[in-house]
């Protein structure tokens, strides 16, 4: 599927885990922004390190973590991401920075208009 095609965020998958609980899902939601935000931030360091390992593991824990909660976009990125550091090293992680930041913003304004909407 091509990212075009693919939703920013698919609440079923949330709404599926916690049984409709909408306190539940804000729990979840607010735990994945922090530790998604923390992974990012972890990925910028193993990027300026070097570490290319620490990268692939880190882009493995956002690629289940973002599609575990149906945030559908970040989670295809992160898997194509990951599967491309494990093959091709550190050579484009600035393009693979740049493609989940810019995808991280449009979840988090998804995100922050459904909790409005709430």
């Amino acid at each position: 599927m091509m990212l075009s095609e693919m939703s920013i965020f698919d609440e079923s998958k949330l709404r599926e885990i916690s049984g409709g609980d909408r306190s539940f899902i804000v729990l979840v939601l607010d735990e994945f922004t922090r530790s998604g935000h923390e992974c990012l931030e972890r990925l910028r360091e193993a990027a300026e390190h070097g570490d290319s390992e620490g990268a692939h593991q880190l882009l493995h824990t956002l690629k289940g973590s973002a599609r575990t909660v149906g945030a559908e976009e970040m989670g295809e990125l992160a898997g194509r991401w990951e599967t491309r550091v494990q093959q091709e090293g550190l050579g484009s992680i600035a393009t693979c920075l740049q493609e989940l930041e810019q995808a991280w913003h449009r979840l988090m304004i998804h995100l922050d208009e459904q909790r409005e909407a709430a």
